[in-house]
């Protein structure tokens, strides 16, 4: 006969001794009943408790927690969270929903949504400004338009590029010897000038990738070290061990000029000041020595921008 818990309980009829005849099916139906208790609870239903009421007692305690906690008015900074034992604290800084208890309106939504398009909007103004070539004026002193200046250029410098999977790959040079350049400098129509030093011709990499030589106007064994590139778009050469100062204007004609002061490993890399000065820094030299630019002062941001880079 089968057990009638857990779907009912079943009801007995008390035996009376000496009246009542006690049969075996009596007993296989408290057998039945028995086992079907024991399958509906499993093994070890009390787990780390004393007993199964008191493991019932701790769940329901949690539930009025975690109820509680559902009830009360979420802000900012506010969720709840689980210590272990049970939902007592609230410890969060991504939560914001203040409308009347756990509800999240659909003007919560919207505002979510909105954020986001304002963030495409401004990465779509990012991706289509272009940037000056040079000093033409087109971007104010205020800190505001160099920020924006700042977010334009970090947008370009990092578009497509792949950080967890950066791609390392050679190319061919079409001029090589020993300590041939030290230092390069990026141009305003954005080739790659490598700095000579001991090389006998220039060497430039253009924008879409092409390798190719040029005539220098003054070439000894460890001319120059290191590049500036000047508010005018000119790149001046260090001089190292040059005599006379070399540059390549923004057309690409290369010229000399007279230096103040030479000797042998005199300076190694340059810095652009905010006024337009360029200064050599001095290796073995006993002075300072700069060349003066003309041009509108520049604020620091811009001097220390990749845009006007130096080496």
């Amino acid at each position: 006969m089968a057990a009638s818990y857990p779907s009912s309980v079943i009801s007995y009829t008390d035996k009376v001794d000496g009246v009542d005849d006690v049969e075996a099916a009596h007993m296989n139906s408290v057998q039945d009943e028995i086992v079907a208790i024991e399958t509906e609870l499993g093994t070890s239903p009390s787990g780390g408790f004393d007993d199964v009421k008191a493991r019932i007692v701790d769940i329901e305690g949690d539930v009025d927690d975690l109820e509680a906690l559902v009830d009360q008015d979420v802000t900012s900074g506010a969720s709840p969270t689980f210590d272990g034992d049970g939902f007592t604290g609230i410890d969060a800084d991504d939560v914001d929903i203040a409308d009347s208890g756990d509800i999240i309106t659909a003007t919560d939504v919207e505002g979510a949504l909105q954020e986001n398009r304002t963030a495409l909007d401004l990465n779509t103004t990012y991706r289509t400004a272009s940037l000056p070539v040079c000093d033409d004026g087109s971007i104010d002193n205020t800190l505001d338009a160099w920020d924006e200046f700042g977010a334009i250029l970090n947008y370009h410098v990092n578009k497509g590029s792949s950080y967890t999977r950066p791609y390392v790959s050679t190319y061919s040079l079409a001029y090589t010897v020993s300590n041939a350049y030290v230092g390069g400098v990026l141009a305003p129509n954005g080739d790659i000038h490598f700095v000579p030093c001991a090389a006998t011709v220039g060497q430039k990499v253009s924008s879409s990738g092409t390798v190719s030589t040029y005539s220098l106007a003054y070439t000894v064994g460890d001319a120059y070290y290191g590049g500036v590139l000047a508010p005018n778009g000119d790149i001046h050469f260090v001089p190292c061990a040059a005599t006379v100062g070399q540059k390549v204007s923004s057309s690409g004609t290369v010229s000399t000029y007279s230096l103040a002061y030479t000797a042998a490993y005199a300076y190694v890399g340059g810095v652009l000041a905010p006024n337009g000065d360029i200064h050599f820094v001095p290796y073995k030299a006993t002075v300072g020595q700069k060349v003066s630019v003309s041009c509108c002062p520049l604020p620091v941001g811009a001097c220390v921008s990749p845009w006007l880079n130096k080496y």
